[in-house]
């Protein structure tokens, strides 16, 4: 049976957003390989009470901890610092868990940075990274009619971005992966630009259709629609594209729920007031996912304009609950929207922008009939393209691609030396 291990800097189950995917990518082959998983002990509590709830789950865990004398580093540089520190310190554990191991495989899972570099190259086995987002960025013509505070830390971003590209560290990994999973063709595009040898487009996230069971809730009669956005409040989140589209919809009876907090939130409500729908809109701030998936269950639609979003787990929350989905045509809710289950909105002038998005609202608004079947698209669209079980199926194909090429042989016949268990190296 394939040795493989996976490098999951975040990765914890029930957690969404990357602890999710991490998780999610790492166990899905444990029934199919001898799955070994290095992580950070920031998630052990939630992987051990998984593992004693699931004991037919027989991945291994190990928690690599960040050395103590650089851990005061990480509260001026926060996570991403955080995460570049630590996959400069992984590689040592990783190197000696290979040495009683012998991978065949290591795949290297989060953060899903493509512009910082990975430990998972130093194993000298076929390396898989992903997959991987942070090239999608705002087009020129909507970042030139933002407010300065945007631009500049869009201008910013970018920066970082191109600083971490020619580090020597980030070509190797590029170079040297046998395959890079993008999630999304902007990352995928520009990855090639970079000169990586091959990289194939996998949404970066999944969903697992049985935890969330579609529900129709029937509006009153003097009730119109019912919009729901969902996340961080930050400022490329675009709620603010919601909200300006929202009023200039114009749907009298209609309401509009932001669910989440963040540090927008202020702003946010004052321009609900300015534009005079303070009274139709609800922010319910920070919830739990239950309770999130409760609200936007009493939702019509999800309206979800994020400026650059590599995942987008609220659209596939939104689409297994039959919801029909508002976004912009760019990055990962592009990949997961099709045309008969949503409206992807060609980013382009902003005030053309947030006209398109109020015609799709009007369009949702005045035919029942029309939600009802773009939210029947939307579901059956995502059980048969972006269930855990289904991308299972293609990364276990993509692994048996670069063995092959790689005539790596199995190394189910080389014992393995050293006893090993989720206290190993912590």
């Amino acid at each position: 049976m394939t040795k493989v291990l996976y490098i999951a800097f975040a990765c914890e189950p029930g957690k969404g957003s990357e602890p999710e995917v991490g998780w999610n990518f790492s166990r899905l082959m444990a029934n199919h390989c001898q799955t070994w998983i290095i992580t950070d002990p920031a998630h052990r509590d939630g992987i051990e009470a998984y593992l004693r709830q699931n004991p037919h789950c027989k991945a291994q865990v190990v928690y690599h901890t960040l050395p103590r004398r650089h851990k005061w580093m990480t509260k001026l540089g926060g996570y991403n610092l955080h995460y570049y520190l630590w996959q400069r310190h992984v590689r040592k554990t990783a190197l000696s868990l290979h040495h009683r191991v012998q991978f065949d495989l290591v795949h290297h899972v989060t953060y899903a940075r493509y512009w910082m570099p990975s430990a998972a190259r130093k194993l000298n086995v076929p390396f898989v990274w992903g997959p991987v987002g942070g090239a999608e960025g705002v087009c020129s013509q909507m970042l030139r009619r933002m407010d300065w505070r945007t631009r500049l830390k869009e201008a910013f971003r970018s920066l970082v971005r191109r600083i971490f590209e020619w580090q020597p560290a980030t070509r190797r990994s590029i170079h040297q992966a046998n395959l890079i999973l993008a999630g999304t063709e902007q990352t995928a595009r520009r990855l090639r630009e970079l000169g990586a040898r091959r990289v194939e487009v996998v949404p970066m996230i999944g969903c697992t259709p049985t935890t969330i069971i579609p529900r129709r809730v029937e509006r009153s009669q003097d009730e119109q629609i019912r919009f729901a956005s969902a996340g961080r409040l930050l400022y490329w989140k675009g709620f603010d594209l919601g909200l300006r589209a929202f009023a200039e919809a114009k749907l009298k009876y209609a309401r509009y729920t932001i669910i989440g907090d963040g540090p927008e939130r202020r702003r946010l409500m004052r321009l609900a007031a300015r534009l005079g729908i303070d009274r139709q809109v609800e922010f319910t701030g920070a919830l739990t996912r239950d309770d999130c998936l409760g609200r936007m269950e009493q939702a019509d639609v999800l309206v979800h304009p994020s400026l650059h979003d590599s995942g987008g787990y609220v659209c596939l929350e939104a689409m297994c609950q039959g919801k029909p989905i508002i976004c912009l045509d760019v990055g990962g809710p592009a990949i997961q929207v099709g045309d008969d289950s949503g409206f992807k909105i060609v980013p382009g002038e902003v005030k053309q922008v947030i006209a398109d998005i109020a015609t799709a609202m009007r369009k949702l608004a005045v035919d029942d009939d029309l939600c009802r079947s773009m939210g029947q698209s939307a579901r059956q669209r995502m059980l048969e393209k972006f269930t855990w079980e289904h991308k299972r199926d293609t990364i276990e194909g993509l692994y048996q691609q670069v063995l092959s090429a790689n005539g790596n042989v199995q190394s189910s016949s080389r014992p393995m030396t050293g006893n090993l268990n989720a206290q190993w190296a912590t």
